[in-house]
């Protein structure tokens, strides 16, 4: 004869709790927006190796369809994109109900400097995207 037996008390490896399955927290994701694809492709490196997402585009009309459509966590813009245009992009952006929250950061690559891609990243860390995950 066989009585089923109850656990009152769960084994020691098991949580008393309800069991709840938490995903993992997302990557930042960062819209990088450059002409050149050489620089393009090196910050693009660089913030994936820091744990960030990614998104590229080449000129602003990419731009403008990747920001209103992916909704990253922060836009990295060079000013010289578009002919020298991108603070007219980041005015667009700025009064798009879409694109209205999502911080830009500006840069410039004119002093043709190799320091730009960690210097980036320091400016990308100190938007503190990650604190901001949950209020998305």
């Amino acid at each position: 004869m066989h009585t089923s037996r109850q656990l009152t008390v769960p084994p020691g490896w098991m949580d008393a709790g309800p069991l709840t399955v938490r995903p993992a927290p997302r990557q930042p994701r960062i819209l990088v927006v450059d002409e050149n694809p050489d620089r393009l492709r090196t910050i693009g490196l660089r913030l994936r190796a820091a744990g960030y997402q990614v998104l590229g585009a080449m000129d602003g009309v990419m731009a403008t369809h990747v920001a209103t459509t992916e909704r990253p966590d922060l836009i990295v813009l060079d000013t010289g994109v578009s002919g020298n245009r991108g603070h007219v992009l980041a005015r667009r952006w700025r009064s798009h109900v879409g694109t209205m929250r999502i911080p830009i950061v500006q840069v410039t690559a004119r002093d043709g400097s190799d320091d730009g891609p960690a210097d980036l990243i320091d400016l990308v860390e100190q938007a503190n995207l990650r604190s901001t995950d949950e209020a998305r």
